[in-house]
């Protein structure tokens, strides 16, 4: 009865060890749903779920960070808390839509964090509804607050250059010369009395309104200027004005030049200098009236002996402009106060005055008496004043309007540069789609190099460009403004590229479309990391329903086997040993006796059962002894013949993990073989190297289509899965009527 007894602790001990078998199964399964919790909590996008009020029941990590607050205090409170007050019927919109629409909906807003800091967000979402449940909402959260600085400072450079353009009140035109399109300001409009929109960009509203006697003249000057260029070209002619007058305009300009050196464009400015004309012609008539002309004009004025280049006189605006009172100025040398800030200047000027006997609005840099530096457009014309030669000078003070050309300028450079060094990839584009400036990520991103693309048009750059692409640009320059958060790029070398874009018009200063901007991110990689996550998603929990299922199945093996083999085992036992001890002793010895064979056939079926869970011999003596162990015992049951060969692997002992999956990987490699391959002969090599354990497994069987037993067969699937849990990978060769060949690499 001891002994008896003593059985029945061991058979204890070895349920308790198929029990622990079970936890380990239930810890592995356990696993794979943590690591599918952590492709969620720490994927790129913010992530929640909301319910009808806006509670939030669901948050990844990823959106806690975003919202400033720990995921626990941030369930259950109202996502509606984190919305700006400014944007919150943007956000009552944005529900209303996902639940009229049923289909994706997106947004821009403004948020604030736990700590109060605002953001600007993407918010994309879909209602999730179900007939028994009610709805709730999936919210993606993207922080955009760089990318909206950015637009921000961009609006506020081009508000910029508007302003410095209007600030320096002086008519811009720009000439096309192979077009004949002129594109005049608003200010050059204006000085004629029109309004922005009244005057076309045609070279005729210039030459229609020139004066008659002035346009061969003012045209000749034009023409042997692109002919001859040279340095401060002025042209000076009347052009009517609305109200029928004429004023006197002084035009300056330059010329831009093509890759050949030919010009293409001319650039300039027009001054109104009808008074400057008007006070000369009054000096002209009457010295009187010169006298009055000179003291009264609010150009500053004086007038210099020929002989002795002694000042004769000045005016008030002269004096305010050079700062010196009018008896500081009478009677001396000019020379001796160092007016000129730049000799080079002083000498140019005197050389032009010896030379052409005049200077004609030449923009020089001058010293006050304070120190200051101002710049005028300085002119010098000889004249005759109370019968003595002399020169009145006339010193036009733009330094104001130098500022602003100079504001325009640095507000343009600025522009470029923040363009070309922005880390985004942005591309500025003229009606013509041809471009002004990319940035470097730009040319990175679509693999241009370090090419110069300015000038050439998109369309030649990209010459894979959709058409339906193209249509997006015609309504942008039209004034439209799209956007896309994914969309195909098939580029010319064959490769499919996915981009993020967004395409807006730019306005000239006088608010007319001058072209359009690009906003773009290649998101390629991005997508396929995306997709890849999905991919690995669904892999994961195909293998955890596969995981629950096998473990539901070897339960039911084990439960039918404890309850209709060991269990009536036990039962009878139990009743033998009843019997007994009721009997006397030599017929007591007879039942003790039968339930002895009861006891050993119940040990041995507890044997087996435990073995074919997992053997002992695989913890304690490791992969190789529990392979010939397994191995024995399939040639035994099945008459099939293992070939067995091992190298590298002779005493040594692997990470339980290793051990496991390749024990597993033959064990369901050889049951397959005996249930489906209808095979003669089997193959096991295990070989241990530098790099890992490499396993092949073979047979002369039936042979399969691959990747269809991979989809339909539970037990390839999850071979495959359970090698590449731990990093390793698995292929499978087969053909009809030739056999099979599993090849496995795992790492050590």
């Amino acid at each position: 009865m001891q002994g008896l007894i003593h059985e029945l602790q061991v058979h204890q001990i070895e349920l308790e060890m198929q029990n622990e078998e079970l936890r380990r199964a239930q810890n592995e399964l356990e696993e794979a749903r943590d690591r599918y919790s952590d492709l969620y909590d720490f994927a790129p996008a913010g992530h929640l779920t909301l319910d009808g009020k806006n509670v939030i029941r669901e948050a990844n990590l990823t959106a806690a960070a975003l919202l400033g607050m720990d995921r626990v205090r941030l369930l259950r409170l109202s996502f509606s808390r984190f919305i700006s007050r400014g944007d919150q019927d943007v956000f009552h919109l944005f529900r209303k839509r996902l639940d009229e629409m049923q289909t994706r909906q997106d947004r821009e807003l403004k948020m604030v964090r736990a700590d109060g800091f605002e953001f600007y967000a993407s918010l994309a979402g879909i209602a999730a509804h179900n007939p028994e449940e009610a709805p709730v909402y999936r919210i993606a959260l993207s922080d955009i607050t760089e990318r909206k600085r950015a637009e921000m400072e961009l609006r506020e450079s081009q508000e910029r250059l508007a302003l410095a353009i209007h600030s320096a009140n002086v008519g811009l035109w720009d000439w096309d010369l192979r077009t004949n399109q002129v594109q005049y300001s608003r200010e050059w409009k204006s000085q004629l009395g029109y309004e922005d929109h009244e005057l076309s960009n045609d070279f005729s509203e210039w030459e229609s309104r020139v004066h008659p006697e002035d346009l061969e003249r003012a045209k000749a000057t034009v023409s042997g200027y692109i002919a001859n260029p040279y340095p401060n070209f002025n042209n000076e002619f009347r052009m009517r004005h609305r109200d029928g007058s004429y004023r006197w305009i002084l035009a300056q300009a330059s010329l831009l030049y093509d890759e050949r050196g030919k010009p293409t464009r001319m650039i300039g400015s027009h001054i109104d200098i009808t008074e400057r004309k008007r006070a000369e012609d009054a000096l002209r008539e009457s010295e009187e009236r010169f006298s009055t002309a000179f003291f009264m004009n609010p150009a500053p004025q004086s007038i210099l002996s020929l002989k002795t280049g002694q000042v004769l006189e000045v005016n008030d605006a002269s004096c305010q402009l050079f700062g010196y009172s009018r008896e500081e100025l009478i009677g001396i040398d000019p020379g001796a106060l160092d007016l000129w800030n730049d000799p080079g200047e002083e000498l140019a000027a005197l050389e032009e005055l010896q030379t052409t006997g005049r200077l004609l609005a030449r923009e020089v840099t001058v010293r006050r008496k304070s120190g200051e530096v101002r710049t005028i457009l300085f002119t010098a014309e000889q004249t005759a004043w109370k019968g003595e030669p002399c020169l009145i000078t006339t010193s036009l003070d733009i330094t104001k309007r130098k500022q602003a050309e100079e504001a325009l300028r640095r507000g343009g450079q600025v522009l470029r540069l923040f363009v070309e060094h922005s880390p985004a990839a942005i591309a500025m584009f003229d009606r013509d789609m041809k471009y002004i400036v990319a940035s470097r990520r730009y040319l990175i991103d679509y693999d241009l190099g370090e090419q110069n693309v300015v000038g050439r048009s998109h369309y030649d750059v990209f010459p894979e460009i959709p058409e339906r692409w193209k249509e997006i640009h015609r309504r942008c320059l039209a004034g439209a403004m799209e956007r896309a958060e994914e969309d195909p790029f098939p580029r010319a070398d064959g490769r499919l590229d996915w981009v993020r874009w967004e395409i807006r018009p730019w306005y000239e200063a006088n608010n007319e479309i001058g072209g359009v901007i690009l906003f773009s991110e290649v998101i390629t990689e991005r997508k396929r990391a995306r997709d890849e996550i999905r991919l690995h998603r669904d892999r994961l929990a195909d293998l955890s329903r596969q995981l629950v299922e096998a473990h539901e199945i070897e339960q039911r093996a084990i439960g039918r086997e404890l309850h209709d083999q060991i269990g009536q085992m036990l039962t009878a036992l139990k009743l033998t040993i009843e019997v007994a001890m009721q009997m006397p002793p030599e017929q007591a010895l007879q039942k003790a006796m039968q339930g002895k064979q009861i006891m050993d056939e119940l040990i041995n079926r507890v044997s087996r059962l435990s073995l074919e869970l997992r053997p002992p011999m695989l913890d304690d003596l490791g992969l190789v002894p529990a392979l010939l162990w397994h191995i024995n015992r399939f040639q035994e049951q099945t008459q099939i013949e293992v070939d067995f060969k091992h190298s590298g692997v002779e005493g040594r002992r692997f990470a339980s993990e290793i051990e496991t999956t390749a024990y597993r990987v033959v064990q369901e490699s050889l049951t397959n073989v005996a249930r489906h391959a209808r095979a003669t002969r089997a193959g096991i090599e295990v070989r241990v190297d530098a790099d890992g354990m490499n396993i092949q497994i073979e047979d002369d069987g039936a042979g399969f289509d691959p990747q269809a037993a991979l989809d339909l067969n539970r037990g390839l699937g999850g071979m495959r899965e359970r090698v590449h849990l731990v990093g390793g990978s698995f292929q499978i060769e087969s053909q009809i009527g030739k056999g099979t060949r599993k090849i496995i690499r795992l790492p050590l």
